[in-house]
């Protein structure tokens, strides 16, 4: 049973990851104008259960954990929190050992947009400098579902996503990209 799954979820990870490669160079022209208007502009669409914001606005532009962002789809992100040193992670028979070390990211995703869209666990990802880190597909998860979800306009839903990285690294920033719209600007928050 799990030998199936397994290959079903290779295929579409490899699918998703030709989508991103195919899509990276087209994205760069975008997003190089999104990082001075994201910090800008404050979502006007508060997510379920919004976090708190941040104590003290971020010094340097960048946005911060607990702030609510929104793309040029009307998509709106909130990273709740970044949680890191975690070994084991995933659901029971289907746990994951990371080979260096997870870093949990929590978030709140709202469709603002006036179309369903499709919400991946590998649309989340973690950055090192210039290193991109993608999420663990199989320990990941949206609104208690797995990897994968679709969120009707004006839905919202909570997710946790898996990100593995070495075991002596920090994470810099986690991402939402969808993988399957090379139009749609990033959402990038600073990880402190």
């Amino acid at each position: 049973i799990i030998a199936p799954i397994a290959w079903l979820i290779a295929i579409i990870v490899s699918i998703a990851l030709i989508a991103s490669g195919a899509g990276s160079s087209i994205e760069e022209g975008f997003n190089d104008g999104l990082e001075s208007t994201q910090s800008d502009s404050p979502s006007s669409e508060a997510p379920i259960d919004p976090a708190e914001p941040s104590e003290e606005p971020a010094d340097d532009g960048e946005a911060r954990i607990g702030e609510t962002l929104t793309n040029n789809d009307g998509v709106s992100v909130t990273f709740t929190s970044v949680t890191c040193g975690i070994a084991v992670a995933g659901p029971e028979f289907l746990e994951e050992t990371a080979k260096g070390q997870f870093c949990e990211v929590r978030l709140q995703v709202q469709n603002g947009s006036d179309a369903q869209i499709s919400l991946y666990s590998s649309d989340i990802t973690g950055r090192i400098g210039t290193a991109e880190y993608e999420s663990n597909t199989i320990a990941s998860s949206f609104g208690g579902e797995s990897f994968y979800t679709d969120l009707n306009p004006g839905l919202g839903t909570e997710g946790v996503v898996f990100i593995d990285i070495p075991a002596d690294a920090a994470l810099e920033y986690v991402v939402y990209r969808p993988l399957w719209s090379f139009l749609t600007d990033e959402i990038r928050v600073k990880v402190e």
